[in-house]
């Protein structure tokens, strides 16, 4: 098994993972691809039954899988173990203990982002829904990370839909940063910053791309990637895991739009998608510090990032980031595109 280990000067955590170099797509480049064996399809095209499911949606009206969760054959964490926690001199670590489920989205493979269904989608976020609830029983767990990569320029190496969830023992630093600037904001003015975002973007108009009935989506103000694009519900919503089925649905109605639109306009670019949560709150030993107020100052949000390789521009020795596309000008071109 692999740890968590601390750095002091920048304050953050790695993963430290010899099982993930031994991974048989780990150093597979893009022109060998192909010749790769999909270890999530059957020869009858069909999602690979032998694969241990914890977690299954059947097509309708069969019992053939639509969607399975399965564990990670190469887990950044493990589910099994004591969790420890270690100093090493002045450094700190503690033990990988966790979970790293895949989730195979779809029976077909190789599908681009113009090919998802929306029934598709909906199977996805239902199940991200239910995993990120089942998981939050496990005590152990502070936080989940849950998303999706398309392509392999997303650093994605196996052509067929999935995606995946990691829970960990800690929370990430960069998720424990925002967390404090949204409860800061919420202490400050008695509102939470999301939906504060919400009514700025539809006073301004300029960003907005497409909106239903529950979300809206729209380039970020800020945005640090060209095309980047943050998906809100309208109203409040804190907590993914109660999402309602109807929610879902609104949800993957607006996810398909998004890779519609990106598709027409980049031509099926790889993208990641990333849903971003709260902190795990039940039964925590720093409940009644700042996660009381999680509930009221954080909602819960999408953020699609495509891979745009010959205009996204990073100066790392500064960490930030180079934009060369106005999110005012990917709002507008996304917003015009024609649908068919």
């Amino acid at each position: 098994m692999g740890e968590l280990r601390f750095n002091p000067v920048t304050r953050t955590w790695a993963i430290i993972s010899p099982e993930r170099g031994q991974h048989r797509y780990a150093y597979v480049t893009k022109d060998k691809l192909a010749e790769v064996p999909c270890p999530f399809c059957d020869k009858n095209g069909g999602i690979n039954t032998k694969l241990r499911s914890i977690y299954t949606i059947n097509l309708p009206e069969s019992s053939s899988p639509a969607l399975i969760v399965t564990p990670n054959r190469y887990p950044a964490m493990g589910i099994e173990g004591v969790l420890v926690r270690e100093d090493h001199g002045m450094y700190d670590s503690i033990s990988a203990i966790g979970a790293h489920e895949v989730i195979i989205d779809s029976f077909r493979h190789n599908v681009d982002i113009a090919g998802y269904t929306e029934d598709e989608l909906n199977n996805l976020y239902t199940a991200f829904r239910d995993r990120i609830a089942d998981l939050e029983k496990d005590v152990r767990f502070r936080y989940v990370a849950a998303f999706k990569k398309v392509g392999f320029g997303a650093g994605e190496v196996i052509n067929h839909p999935h995606a995946q969830i990691i829970a960990m023992p800690i929370v990430p630093d960069k998720v424990r940063n925002y967390m404090h600037d949204v409860v800061s904001y919420y202490k400050k003015k008695e509102r939470c910053m999301y939906c504060d975002i919400i009514k700025q973007e539809k006073h301004d108009k300029v960003r907005i791309i497409f909106e239903n009935y529950e979300f809206i989506a729209f380039a970020p103000y800020a945005s640090s990637y060209p095309f980047e694009i943050s998906i809100y519900p309208k109203n409040h919503e804190s907590c993914f895991s109660t999402i309602s089925e109807g929610s879902i649905r609104q949800l993957a109605d607006i996810t398909k739009e998004m890779f519609s639109r990106l598709a027409q306009v980049l031509g099926n670019p790889a993208l990641t998608l990333t849903l971003r949560l709260a902190p795990y709150v039940n039964n925590r030993p720093d409940f009644n510090d700042e996660y009381r107020y999680f509930r009221q100052a954080f909602h819960y949000h999408i953020d699609i990032r495509p891979v745009v390789a010959n205009l996204t521009g990073s100066n790392w020795a500064a960490n930030i980031c180079i934009n060369p596309v106005s999110p005012e000008d990917a709002a507008k071109h996304l917003r015009e595109v024609n649908q068919v």
